[in-house]
């Protein structure tokens, strides 16, 4: 087939990088072109723009689609688009884009582009310098503003707005706006080159988003322009954001392969797709439906005809927790939420020799620890499912399942989708459902040297206790030595911080 699909990521980090490259590497047919890591950004030193613009103008000539995260051609990463100085043309950049397809008109090009974050807390670790003192009063401030233009303040509120005017800093928030206003001018300016079919499709995710708000001022804007120059079938916004370079080389592959994977969900709460998770702003049924769209499926009502079954982990309608908070009692989880059920459906449909991914959103940021072991006592095999994720956020989660179960889809079981399915459970279950909040609470007092945020000084030292970890916890859920399965492991930690850890896992067999 010798298809070839270029592949310029959001940042690089593993989720956005190196996790799709191995992923890619179990498809045989299709090849995925992408920069070499050096030439990317480094948290918030931007990448290497001009280099990598070369390397896309080069490479595209001979691909049939190219999955491009605009950040990365623009302010050259995800982190320096959020503390970019606004300078560059626009219009320059635009014209870069426009170029592309004079170069390869017959190579389809699909583009993603944040609408720029709101974080709801303090702290300058991925914002502005000012956002550590400012950042909570600076989502406040957003928040009640777009309730004032929208006349639904209360008087509380009221009160709550003209106290943050009294002290916030005049300057800061001008300068928050106007990069805001840069970022959303880019946006507006992409999808006028998607009108004038210079982009074949483009997504708009969302991260860490809330109701009302600046993001949700921004999105006003850029929905109206969507449907002003009704291109609404060619752009689709939703919430996420580190999943969509999953997505959109997921859709490639679709498209390539000439199918539409027919995908049926069921819950583990029956409220489950009415649920608004945290860091979103919208039903996690309805983020299902986008998220389908994107991949390049479709959502079926019946278990029969499905090409992939996609078990989704969902909390009870009252709301979301941390996956920290697992471990107390949470009556309400409990008896809202049907585990037992969940797992047999899941038991049932793999009998069946029906395709199975687990998309584990029961909890923010970690997976669910009693259905890992519930799954693990009830399957015969563990590895007969097609994937597994339990992200950050709800729709970092869902879409890398959907992807994953896309790009496996029809593919051999092998040794390698062992690895990925098991280096996802100790990612997201073992280390952010337990170990992370383990290490915050135990470990970072005695080490006075090192944050939550900042751990470079002792990072060898947190690899070996997380990795001490990892086994105390694969042993119990398992059941095995680790030696019976696993040859050889490695852990780092993204941006030095405890956040996420990456692993590396050699299977033996």
């Amino acid at each position: 087939m010798n298809k070839k699909i270029l592949y310029i990521p959001l940042d690089e980090r593993p989720c956005n990088y190196r996790n799709i490259i191995k992923i890619m590497k179990i498809e045989k047919e299709i090849e995925l072109i992408y920069p070499d890591e050096s030439v990317l950004s480094q948290k918030k030193k931007k990448a290497d723009v001009e280099k990598i613009w070369k390397f896309v103008e080069k490479e595209i000539t001979e691909c049939q689609y190219a999955v491009i995260a605009s950040e990365m051609l623009c302010y050259g990463g995800l982190l320096p688009s959020r503390i970019h100085d606004g300078k560059n043309s626009i219009e320059k950049i635009l014209k870069k884009f426009m170029k592309l397809k004079e170069i390869n008109p017959k190579c389809k090009i699909f583009i993603s582009s944040l609408i720029m974050r709101t974080p709801q807390y303090s702290s300058s670790e991925q914002e502005p310098d000012y956002y550590e003192e400012y950042g909570r009063d600076i989502f406040r401030y957003g928040v009640l503003k777009d309730k004032e233009e929208r006349m639904m303040l209360t008087e509380i509120e009221k009160e709550e707005l003209k106290k943050i005017k009294g002290y916030l800093p005049k300057e800061y928030i001008e300068d928050f706006e106007n990069r805001r206003q840069y970022n959303r001018s880019f946006i507006l300016g992409l999808l006028e080159l998607v009108k004038n079919d210079y982009i074949d499709t483009m997504v708009i995710p969302q991260d860490d988003s809330y109701e009302y708000g600046y993001t949700a001022i921004d999105q006003k804007i850029v929905y109206k322009a969507i449907q002003k120059y009704r291109i609404s079938n060619k752009v689709l916004t939703y919430s996420g954001a580190d999943e969509t370079g999953y997505t959109l080389v997921a859709r490639c592959i679709n498209e390539i392969y000439n199918r539409v994977p027919k995908i049926y969900a069921f819950y583990s709460t029956i409220a489950g797709e009415m649920v608004i998770p945290k860091y979103e702003d919208r039903a996690i049924g309805e983020n299902l439906k986008s998220h389908i769209l994107a991949v390049g499926g479709r959502l079926v009502e019946r278990e029969d005809e499905a090409d992939i079954i996609l078990a989704y982990n969902t909390p009870p309608l009252s709301g979301m927790l941390e996956a920290n908070q697992q471990f107390e009692d949470n009556i309400d989880y409990d008896r809202n939420r049907n585990l037992a059920y969940f797992v047999n459906e899941i038991s049932y449909h793999i009998k069946c020799g029906k395709s199975v991914s687990i998309c584990d959103c029961a909890y923010a940021n970690g997976g669910d620890f009693r259905l890992l072991t519930m799954l693990k006592d009830s399957l015969e095999n563990l590895y007969s499912l097609k994937s597994y994720h339990a992200w950050n956020t709800n729709c970092n989660t869902l879409g890398s399942s959907l992807a994953e179960s896309c790009i496996f889809l029809n593919k051999e079981h092998s040794i390698e989708m062992e690895g990925i399915l098991l280096e996802s459970v100790f990612e997201d279950i073992f280390y952010e459902g337990v170990i992370r909040n383990i290490l915050i609470k135990e470990y970072l007092p005695k080490y006075p040297n090192i944050s939550y945020f900042n751990i470079s000084n002792e990072e060898t030292v947190i690899c070996d206790i997380a990795e001490e970890k990892v086994k105390e916890l694969y042993k119990y859920v398992f059941k095995k030595e680790w030696s019976e399965k696993i040859r050889n492991m490695t852990i780092s930690f993204p941006w030095s911080r405890l956040f996420n850890a990456d692993f590396k896992i050699e299977i033996g067999g």
